[in-house]
């Protein structure tokens, strides 16, 4: 990946690129304390799914994933998070949060 500046990174279409997924705290949870799912994506038609098993963890509120550019083809790539945090005012004991994350990288050919 090079970097442009502190602010946007490129990446060629064939590599894998590991992004980081922090989560500020959710109801006073650390993302260590929470099952959540993430999907990377450049358009709505390619995505890469992860589990919280499929991450690496860092620390209690960092995870990295290793995003492949083959199978989210080129453009901006975007990050959604779904994290299930437990609460028992819902049926069946968790709330979806769902959290939409920048990590500033454009892939191309």
């Amino acid at each position: 990946m090079n970097c442009i500046d502190e602010h946007k990174c490129i990446s060629y279409l064939g590599s894998k690129e590991e992004i980081n997924i922090s989560l500020d705290l959710i109801d006073g949870y650390a993302m260590d304390d929470y099952d959540f799912s993430v999907e990377a994506y450049c358009s709505s038609l390619r995505k890469q799914t992860f589990g919280k098993r499929d991450a690496r963890r860092v620390d209690a509120n960092n995870y990295k994933i290793i995003v492949d550019t083959n199978v989210i083809g080129v453009g901006d790539i975007k990050i959604r998070v779904v994290a299930r945090i437990p609460n028992i005012e819902y049926p069946d004991g968790y709330r979806d949060a769902v959290t939409y994350l920048d990590p500033k990288v454009t892939v191309v050919r």
